[in-house]
């Protein structure tokens, strides 16, 4: 079904899709081979940030490129999504395949697999030119271009020239101008332009960044193009808000119907949510410059001869003047020709700003080249002291490292003498206790073989003392005995003794004599 609205639609060159359930090629087609999904009848007021946030962070890092295409419905387009790897694909078909966009409206998301993309002309159904599609070489859904050969290679008798290596420059990110490339994540708008998908997302407005087209239809012309009408009637213009036909202002940019700032001010509100800033009086023809809070033609003076005119806007033209293929010359040739002339002097003036300011941009880029060079020469003269000073230092740690290797050796060999002593302090402590032990044993063994011993000198004194007494007693008790005896000797041979001393020989002391 949406193949053939896209059929039905295009006058230039339309893009056919074929799915999974409508592709009768012979070969057969596996989605579970196929990495390319489409999203059919997106509703319009889903911006590509809302798009974005629906799809969520998970599947955008998977996914390398999205393209927005307009369909044949003005409220609905539809989206394709180029994953990197098929599992991914068919996991993300089965987890949003009817799924909401919003819990408030009732769209159903319908994914389908895209088996392949083709490119085709009203007229003869062959892939379209640069001029009625544009072509961007890092998308994924462009088929290659064809090569045509060049007419001089057909009458040329020269070697052919080796083919010059196949290098393409990446376009860069109109917001942030980095390169774009499939790591970093694209999405194509419905007006062809490229971002990064990060970009896009954080970008405040409806508009595109670059063309600030819009497609929201709150914000485009809600009539349809004009087309010839059978009862002959045209249909009156209506602001698109609240449907007013009085006061009414069109913007120059997207073509959107306001009513003025004394009616609804929808124009104006238009101006706020877009910044479209020009829009034109549909009565008058006269054009106001909302940035400059302003007529356009009273912004410069207009010629002392020229013919103050009121062109009345005639009644038989559509109600986009801007789709309007034939009209009435109802505008006079002098108003034209101050009008051009109006414009030209705006179109002069606004040229010669912009060259001032990119004169002094160009100014300010030269002046911070020079002194990024200066910072530059400065920041390599440090370069340079910081490299030698690194070398010192890495030399310095070497040595250090050396010295640090010796010093743990002796280390270890410290801490072995360390253990050993230890150990052999202990074995000494141990054996000094013992010693100490034996020593106080040794001791009161002493004390008491000390006591014994003068106790047995007091008794062997006094066996002394005894001794001599007993020896006295002998003596005496010899001498008596002796002198009894001789006193028996005496009366025995009859002699008597009258006065008489006894004495008894000293004793010779018995010493040891050598015999003779």
């Amino acid at each position: 079904e949406e193949t053939e609205v896209l059929g039905k639609e295009g006058k230039l060159s339309r893009r056919s899709l074929e799915t999974a359930e409508s592709a009768q090629d012979e070969a057969p087609f596996k989605p579970s081979d196929c990495t390319t999904l489409g999203i059919l009848a997106v509703p319009s007021w889903m911006m590509p940030s809302d798009l974005l946030g629906f799809v969520g962070d998970e599947a955008r890092e998977h996914v390398s490129h999205f393209r927005l295409i307009r369909t044949g419905r003005a409220n609905k387009y539809m989206v394709l999504m180029k994953f990197r790897s098929p599992k991914k694909a068919g996991e993300w078909q089965k987890a949003y395949n009817g799924r909401l966009f919003s819990a408030a409206e009732p769209e159903n998301c319908h994914v389908v697999f895209i088996k392949s993309v083709e490119f085709l002309s009203p007229e003869s159904d062959v892939a379209t030119d640069s001029a009625s599609f544009p072509r961007n070489i890092s998308d994924p859904f462009t088929p290659p271009k064809p090569k045509m050969p060049g007419p001089g290679k057909k009458f040329s008798s020269k070697p052919l020239a080796p083919p010059p290596p196949n290098l393409l420059e990446l376009p860069t990110c109109p917001v942030c101008l980095e390169r774009m490339d499939e790591t970093t994540g694209l999405l194509t708008i419905l007006c062809q332009h490229v971002f990064h998908c990060a970009c896009l997302e954080k970008w405040r407005g409806s508009g595109c960044p670059v063309c600030r087209y819009t497609h929201s239809p709150s914000y485009t012309f809600p009539y349809p193009r004009p087309e010839h009408n059978p009862d002959g009637s045209d249909n009156e213009p209506l602001c698109s808000v609240c449907a007013g036909s009085e006061n009414l202002w069109i913007c120059l940019i997207c073509g959107n119907i306001g009513c003025g700032r004394y009616d609804g001010a929808h124009a104006y509100a238009h101006y706020e949510s877009t910044s479209h800033c020009y829009a034109m009086d549909i009565s008058t023809q006269h054009v106001w410059d909302y940035a400059g809070d302003g007529y356009v033609h009273r912004l410069i003076q207009s010629k002392p001869d020229t013919k103050q005119l009121i062109d009345l806007p005639s009644r038989d033209r559509h109600e986009n003047e801007a789709f309007r293929s034939e009209g009435g010359d109802t505008v006079p040739r002098e108003k034209m020709e101050s009008m051009a002339n109006e414009y030209t002097y705006l179109l002069t003036s606004q040229l010669e700003g912009q060259r001032r300011y990119f004169e002094e941009q160009v100014e300010r880029a030269v002046d911070k080249a020079s002194q990024a060079s200066v910072r530059a020469e400065e920041a390599a003269s440090q370069a340079s002291k910081a490299s030698r000073e690194l070398a010192e230092s890495k030399q310095e740690r070497e040595s250090l490292s050396s010295r640090l290797n010796t010093l743990e050796a002796n280390l270890a060999k410290s801490d072995k003498a360390k253990q050993k002593f230890e150990q052999m302090a202990r074995d000494m402590s141990s054996k000094y206790r013992e010693e100490k032990t034996m020593n106080e044993g040794l001791v009161q063994r002493i004390k008491a073989a000390e006591e014994k011993a003068e106790q047995a000198k007091k008794e062997a004194e006094e066996a002394k003392e005894a001794k001599k007494d007993l020896e006295e007693m002998n003596h005496d008790l010899t001498m008596f005995i002796s002198s009894q005896e001789k006193v028996k000797e005496l009366q025995a041979q009859g002699e008597e003794v009258e006065m008489g001393t006894a004495s008894v020989p000293e004793q010779r002391k018995k010493g040891k004599g050598r015999k003779k």
